[in-house]
C-alpha cells in the first residue's frame, strides 16, 4: 500500500489503511440502504398479496352466489 493512505494509531502505533476503513464504511452504508429497500418491498408485496387474496375471495363468493341463483331459476322452470 501507498504510505499516503495509511495513518498511525496514536495509542498503539499500528498502521491503519484509510482506504480500507472508508471502503468498509461505504459497504456498510450501501448494505443497510438495500436491506431497508428490500424490507420495504417485502412489506409492499405482503400487502399486495393480502389485497389480492381478499379480492379473489370476493370474486369466488360472487360467482358462487350467481351460480346458486342460476340453479334456483333452473329448478323453478
Amino acid at each position: 500500500m501507498n504510505d499516503t493512505t495509511q495513518i498511525k494509531c496514536p495509542n498503539c502505533g499500528t498502521l491503519i489503511d484509510v482506504q480500507d476503513i472508508l471502503a468498509h464504511q461505504l459497504e456498510d452504508e450501501i448494505r443497510q440502504k438495500y436491506q431497508s429497500q428490500l424490507a420495504d418491498e417485502k412489506r409492499s408485496m405482503k400487502q399486495s398479496k393480502k389485497n389480492l387474496t381478499g379480492q379473489n375471495r370476493n370474486l369466488r363468493r360472487k360467482g358462487s352466489n350467481k351460480m346458486n341463483c342460476f340453479r334456483n331459476v333452473w329448478k323453478n322452470n
